[in-house]
């Protein structure tokens, strides 16, 4: 037989494959004795995708086109037709099946089905119309793992669950501007940049909780304390507002002399939480977040362009409550403050020389050792130790690593084991901090601005553009105590 083949499939095991060909026929191989095995005419179009199943001794085969819709069941050795899937429909694109072979996959260009093989049903079908899936891939665990066109991948749950997608939350009609989570991964506060007001979520129904109203104006920036029970947020109004978040209710108010309030961050101090602002005047406020009362400042600095009457502008912080220091970046530098004696530590303005004049650290997180991660708004982003100068960034410095990935948020486990990037790619990406590579990423439909996690990363928050909050699971690793 010489016609042209269209697909193939090899066992788990790699002992056997099956091929379907232009004509419509399948063809069973013995790869470890390099010879065919059997072979029978299945369907009168082009077999499209095909799959393979030894231990329980099942293939099946798809067509394109109306004349066959459906997916074929074979018998794996003689190749004898033992039923159809006929709710799939035509042009079967691809299909793949469990490892205990329970349960069938199949896609086409704009959905993909999950089938219980035992009762010859369909369990689920997620439309997505306009995507164009180029392939599935299923996991031990049953996660269907799917590649789009425009280079995405999402992963799927084969219980009719999105695995790693736990829902969306619509409560917002502008981009969003913050995310806040409680440790425990229960909670997440959320606000728009043309929003006055907070949505607060229960993640574990998706469903909101509360609504707290205040601010005049969109919310820029929120922060919650880790006990859970307070949140400050900073509003275009020149507000910053503290809440009490089990009786959803205002706690104090208080006008500052700001064109904007860029940043919010805490720290725990021995003599109790602090809450710092940043602006785009260049100050840093220290407040008591119980009351909102101003309890210091870091010394104002000098303007760094002749025609600036103002420091430069505050657009990120980010504390380090171990050392009692304080991470403040500006539009051209990364700044280290001790917070008790208001010193300025070390200045990195010359980690990227090239782009500092047209780019910025958007966000900073400091892990709980003794490194950094600064995003910049290229979509740069990079993780060095805190108490290195470095002058210049090459590939061949060991305590630098750098993931170009637009990244415009950043959060991470309180162990510091997992990292987690909202992109203006669209994606959401946790990073493995002891490889430096994606642990697993989450792709949306419009860009990701903002994210949240709890204490060990394992519940997501994303807010995106469209104004929505997606909660993402990060599936466990073996690793993982």
């Amino acid at each position: 037989m010489e016609n042209q083949l269209e697909s193939l499939a090899v066992d788990a095991n790699g002992e056997y494959a099956i091929a379907g060909d232009h004509e419509g026929n399948l063809l069973l191989f013995d790869l470890k004795a390099g010879r065919l095995l059997n072979h029978a005419a299945a369907h009168r179009s082009w077999v499209t995708a095909v799959a393979i199943n030894t231990s329980s001794g099942i293939a099946l085969s798809g067509s394109w086109g109306q004349k066959e819709p459906g997916i074929r069941l074979w018998r794996l050795f003689d190749l004898s037709p033992t039923g159809v899937l006929s709710d799939h429909g035509p042009s079967v694109e691809h299909l793949a099946l469990s490892r205990d072979g329970r349960w069938a996959f199949s896609s086409t260009r704009e959905s993909v089905a999950v089938w219980n093989l035992g009762e010859r049903k369909l369990i689920r079908r997620y439309d997505m119309p306009g995507n164009s899936i180029t392939d599935i891939a299923v996991t031990e665990d049953r996660r269907i793992v799917a590649s789009y066109l425009d280079a995405s991948i999402k992963i799927w749950g084969a219980s009719g669950e999105v695995r790693n997608h736990l829902g969306t939350l619509k409560g917002h009609y502008s981009p969003i501007s913050d995310i806040a989570m409680r440790k425990d991964g229960h909670l997440v506060a959320s606000t728009a940049r043309s929003d006055p007001d907070i949505a607060l979520w229960d993640v574990s129904t998706g469903t909101p909780c509360g609504r707290l109203t205040g601010h005049g104006n969109g919310i820029l920036a929120l922060t919650m304390l880790p006990d859970g029970k307070t949140l400050v947020s900073a509003g275009q109004d020149k507000l910053i507002i503290g809440w009490d978040l089990g009786a959803a209710k205002e706690l104090w108010r208080l006008e500052v002399n700001s064109d904007q309030i860029t940043s919010l961050a805490h720290m725990e101090q021995e003599s109790g939480q602090l809450v710092i602002s940043g602006d785009l005047n260049g100050d840093v406020l220290f407040w008591e977040p119980h009351c909102g009362k101003v309890v210091g400042a870091l010394p104002r600095r000098e303007a760094d362009k002749p025609w600036r009457s103002h420091p430069p502008a505050v657009r990120s912080l980010s504390a380090r409550p171990k050392y009692g220091q304080l991470l403040v970046g500006t539009e051209n530098s990364v700044e280290i403050w001790d917070v008790a004696s208001l010193q300025r530590i070390h200045v990195y303005s010359s980690v990227l020389p090239a782009i500092y004049d047209s780019h910025y650290a958007v966000a900073l997180h400091c892990l709980p050792d003794e490194r950094v991660v600064s995003a910049f708004t290229d979509g740069l982003v990079l993780v060095h130790h805190v108490d290195s100068r470095i002058e210049a960034w090459t590939d061949d410095v060991d305590n630098v690593r750098s993931f170009w990935a637009g990244a415009v948020g950043l959060a991470a486990s309180d162990d510091g084991k997992y990292l987690v990037l909202a992109t203006k790619k669209k994606a959401v990406q946790i990073i493995n901090m002891a490889t430096g590579q994606n642990f697993a990423v989450f792709i949306g439909d419009s860009e990701m601005l903002a994210c949240a996690c709890s204490v060990d990363a394992s519940i997501i928050a994303a807010g995106d553009a469209e104004g929505k909050v997606h909660i993402l699971h990060r599936h466990r690793s073996k690793n993982d105590r």
